[in-house]
């Protein structure tokens, strides 16, 4: 894109490129010009001037190009909101130049596609003047940013007003004088659509009912009112209707599209198809003039192949002038309603189309409950924004795809979570909730798509047993933040008696309550790990193929006793074998995540309806991760290489019975041939590099996913726990209705208050 180093706003293009005119046309303008002159002699001028009867029908007869960009200002507004923000174009000037982003790019290509008939635009001047005055208004408003038909409607501003007139022009002809119209979904032309239809059907209920049936008027409408018939007019005279439309108001495009329409009834009805139809509405529309003298206004003559402007207005104005602002206004309110639920039921669609497109959402969600759930959360939304609270979304750009233009932040995420979720429930589970949303959270920008929303949910709501294991494992691996309360600052102090299998609840209390307060906080990053591959690894999903894959570790996890085992189908042991497939698998947790983890664990259980045999089953399988994840240090042990004439090369009695005790069929390193496994220690050099290192946590202590999972597997409770679906469909009908509840329960206090 090719920036402008220097620039001053300049005058009106029309008076730097004037075109050659007839001697006659001089003349006409000079009396237009008189007649003006004595009008503001008589009613003022600028911002004070009457409008008067007089002053419409000098309107009707067509403004003079010396006075056109003034008088639109006036009629329009924009001089008031030019003088009230003095500076201020300059400065959005400054503010757009040089930026390249998509907006900018689409101004860029539609530069030389305005008015290229015009000696103006085809020179630096006015594609200049143009790139400035779009990119300005883009940078104002990038809501709209740039939308079809602002380079035409632009382009003839330019020539009759000067490049800052320009801009405030067209700021008032796109947020007061056609709203909604300049937008990507063009709500107000299909607003428009809808009330020129009505018109049409209640003043030419013939003609109606023919470009009905060939769908014609839903194809010129747009560009009628999109550009003020500035595209499909010569510009010369579609000046003249801008005039009315900046004089009277959007009620002008009505009266001269039923004008037109009229005009060419006897044509219309004999049309055989749409485009025989569309055919001769343009030849019409091209041979309207203004070559004809304001004296010699009368009705058009049939078959005649010149039309002029004037006559045209002057027949739309007698003949639909009863069509008022407030009648086109209620019109529009019809009419809002079902564009708008016509496009919302059309996003819908789009968004479901995409998202069900997700190989992870389409296993375990339904189109319909995509529907609910996308109705739901834009429910929430709306809610939010309407009381103010909402916060501002992320720019989506168009070429996303739909389920990733939608988004939600971390109090929305909560609040459907707790709603939506199996894990709702407990003690304070707005904490795992956040977790949880961090895990999804790639980019950390504090917002997650509808996709990943409904990816992780999914995953939560109908997944298996090992699924919702992976999550919540995933979840604290990652770095606890700010406001999150799980963070650990303490360490366990080690418990040298052995316990009794009857005192294994206690065991597990004991070890929570002989936490010690210590200053030094270790970190818990997953350093040498990247988040989008344990974000995979927990969706079983992989980047680089199009083969859904499952996380696992180089071997078999500890199993916490001979005759339990962890089955999984036969596509999962297939690409676990796969060592591609292993390497992704998730990395070991230390001792300081674990106590994060089992924490969590706990407090999901709280007022569950056997949460005294759940405790027991939890204190059953922690006391057992405890001791497994306590082998590193064993093996660790175990194998540090030492001379043969060391004193204290023999291994300990602890050490030696410790390994025995867990491999009873394998030798005791040093005393036979010995090779570390994966399953003995999980190849300590893959754990994070920057695993707690504090003296108050045990370095060598860690855990695997499959070592997790093969212990959780061994309590029938936890098992049936975390196995059980969730109907997300129940869940969100209790949800709804927990909310009528709680705001009828509102008004109700408010009314006893009252």
């Amino acid at each position: 894109m090719r920036a402008d180093m220097s620039w001053e706003p300049g005058r009106s293009l029309a008076t730097q490129f004037g075109a050659q005119r007839s001697g006659d046309a001089l003349v006409l303008e000079a009396e237009k010009e008189l007649q003006w002159e004595s009008h503001f002699a008589d009613y003022g001028r600028g911002i004070c001037t009457y409008r008067t009867s007089k002053a419409q029908e000098l309107v009707l007869k067509g403004i003079p190009d010396s006075l056109r960009g003034e008088l639109w200002m006036v009629y329009s507004g924009a001089i008031n909101e030019m003088e009230t923000n003095p500076g201020y174009y300059r400065r959005a000037v400054e503010a757009s130049r040089n930026q390249r982003n998509l907006t900018s790019d689409e101004i860029e290509r539609d530069l030389h596609r305005s008015l290229p008939e015009h000696p103006a635009f085809q020179s630096d001047v006015g594609i200049g003047a143009l790139r400035r005055v779009l990119n300005a208004y883009a940078w104002r408003n990038p809501s709209i940013g740039y939308c079809q038909a602002m380079n035409i409607v632009a382009s003839v501003l330019l020539l009759y007003a000067s490049e800052e007139e320009a801009f405030w022009l067209l700021v008032a002809l796109c947020e007061r004088l056609s709203p909604d119209y300049y937008n990507t979904k063009v709500v107000g032309a299909l607003i428009d659509q809808g009330v020129l239809e009505d018109l049409a059907r209640d003043n030419l209920p013939n003609l109606y009912s023919k470009l009905d049936d060939l769908n014609v008027l839903s194809m010129i409408s747009l560009s009628w009112f999109l550009t003020l018939f500035l595209s499909v007019i010569p510009f010369e005279s579609a000046v003249s209707i801008v005039d009315c439309f900046f004089y009277d108001g959007a009620k002008v495009v009505f009266q001269m599209a039923l004008a037109v329409l009229e005009a060419n009834q006897d044509a219309l009805l004999k049309c055989r198809d749409d485009g025989e139809a569309m055919t001769t509405l343009s030849s019409y529309l091209s041979s309207v003039t203004d070559g004809i003298s304001s004296n010699d206004i009368q009705a058009p003559v049939s078959k005649k192949s010149v039309v002029a402007v004037q006559v045209l207005i002057y027949e739309a104005y007698s003949k639909y002038g009863f069509i008022t602002s407030s009648m086109i206004e209620r019109q529009r309110l019809k009419h809002r309603l079902a564009v708008i639920q016509g496009l919302e039921d059309t996003a819908m669609k789009n968004v479901i189309r995409s998202v069900s497109s997700d190989a992870v959402v389409s296993q375990y969600l339904t189109p319909d409950e995509l529907k609910e759930l996308f109705a739901l959360v834009k429910v929430e939304q709306l809610s939010q924004h309407r009381w103010g609270q909402g916060p501002t979304l992320p720019s989506a750009l168009p070429l996303l795809p739909y389920g990733e233009q939608y988004h939600l932040d971390l109090d929305q995420f909560q609040l459907l979570f707790l709603g939506l979720s199996p894990w709702g429930c407990g003690d304070y589970p707005e904490r795992l909730a956040t977790r949880i949303f961090r895990l999804v959270d790639l980019n950390s920008d504090d917002w997650i798509s509808l996709n990943e929303f409904c990816r992780i949910l999914g995953l939560i709501c109908n997944g298996d047993t090992d699924d919702r294991l992976r999550v919540l494992f995933a979840a604290y691996l990652l770095p606890s933040g700010d406001d999150d309360d799980d963070d650990v600052d303490v360490a366990p102090t080690k418990d040298t008696e052995e316990a009794q299998e009857a005192e294994v609840a206690a065991e597990a209390e004991e070890y929570f309550s002989s936490i010690e307060e210590t200053s030094s906080v270790a970190s818990t990053s997953v350093a040498g790990f990247k988040h989008s591959d344990l974000l995979d690894a927990v969706l079983k999903y992989s980047r680089d193929a199009d083969t859904d894959w499952i996380s696992g570790s180089s071997g078999v996890a500890t199993s916490c006793s001979s005759s339990e085992s962890v089955t999984s189908n036969s596509k999962r042991n297939e690409l676990r074998a796969s060592p591609k497939m292993e390497q992704k698998g998730m990395p070991n947790m230390n001792q300081e995540q674990f106590v994060q983890l089992w924490r969590c664990v706990y407090r999901l259980f709280v007022g569950h309806a056997h949460e005294q045999d759940v405790y027991h089953s939890l204190a059953t399988v922690g006391t057992q991760l405890l001791q497994i994840g306590g082998l590193g240090q064993q093996a660790a042990e175990v194998i540090r290489p030492k001379p043969a004439d060391d004193p204290v090369s023999s291994l300990s009695e602890e050490a030696v019975k410790a390994w025995q005790m867990e491999h009873p069929q394998d030798p005791v390193p040093g005393t036979g041939s010995f090779e570390l496994s994966p399953v003995q220690y999980h190849d300590r050099e893959e754990r994070p590099a920057s695993a707690p290192s504090s003296s108050k946590w045990d370095e060598h202590w860690c855990i695997n996913f499959q070592q997790f999972r093969a212990c959780m597997h061994s309590e029938e409770k936890l098992v049936a726990f975390f196995e059980a679906r969730t109907p997300l469909a129940s869940s969100m009908q209790r949800f709804r209705q927990r909310k009528t509840e709680r705001q009828s329960s509102l008004t109700s206090t408010t009314a006893i208050a009252v």
